[in-house]
């Protein structure tokens, strides 16, 4: 009989609340090795929160959060620190820090954690930059002379610098316009199959989501209520999933 593999992250009845808010009510989630997930939901379903769960930026209520087959809930702020040593991030708005070069920007972990020599982290940040579409002069521009669609694939080389074997998508395409939003999302697919990582999208972007994911979660009142592949989306048999998708209100 086949022996199920372990999960690379796995949350197990997952609760997080703020004051009387519960945002979080028993989400329980499973993502395997080199798997694609996107976490499908309105704004204010939780989906940031469980992804700041799982980097250790807030503390759980109660249930079970592995990585890698460790349990993080319990962890130290160095245990967190070298455990997140290897997970990407590509935050909503880049993130990036004004004031530093987009190099600078792009090899901050392997500068600054690493303690990798510059002349090295700048070639890696370059590359980087080759790997995410922009050419090597664009390593000496500040943030502020970026586009919007450039901060992001900017934010993706920063993101997949130290080559990670987990990456976090927040919102990846928001404030994009469609052509470059496609851009992204098929620069993500082909980052994410080179590293042979695990990844984890958050979006309420139908089209992101049908691109980018190899399966597709859909979190409500701080639960998942349906999990299927891309293709699913047209006939979910679920009445929410189904209005969300058409962007029809319940």
């Amino acid at each position: 009989m086949a022996v199920e593999k372990e999960p690379v992250i796995e949350l197990k009845n997952v609760y997080k609340s703020f004051g009387t808010k519960y945002v979080l009510r028993g989400l329980d989630l499973s993502i395997y090795k080199g798997e694609s997930i996107v976490l499908l939901g309105q704004s204010g379903m939780g989906k940031s929160v469980s992804v700041r769960l799982m980097l250790g930026l807030m503390d759980v209520d109660s249930g079970s959060i592995k990585i890698n087959g460790k349990e993080i809930t319990n962890f130290s702020e160095e245990e967190f620190y070298e455990n997140n040593r290897k997970i990407g991030m590509l935050f909503q708005n880049g993130a990036l820090f004004d004031s530093m070069s987009v190099w600078e920007n792009i090899a901050f972990s392997l500068l600054n954690i690493d303690k990798m020599n510059p002349e090295e982290a700048r070639k890696i940040a370059i590359q980087k930059l080759e790997d995410v579409g922009l050419p090597s002069k664009v390593a000496d521009m500040m943030p502020d002379e970026l586009s919007g669609g450039m901060r992001k694939r900017v934010g993706l080389a920063r993101a997949i610098a130290d080559n990670p074997n987990i990456i976090f998508f927040d919102e990846p395409t928001t404030g994009l316009d469609p052509i470059m939003s496609d851009v992204i999302n098929n620069l993500i697919v082909r980052c994410v199959k080179q590293l042979g990582a695990t990844a984890l999208t958050i979006t309420h972007d139908i089209n992101s989501a049908r691109k980018i994911a190899d399966r597709i979660v859909m979190l409500y009142d701080g639960k998942i209520i349906w999990s299927g592949k891309p293709s699913d989306l047209d006939n979910p048999k679920n009445e929410y999933v189904e209005h969300f998708v058409k962007g029809i209100s319940l």
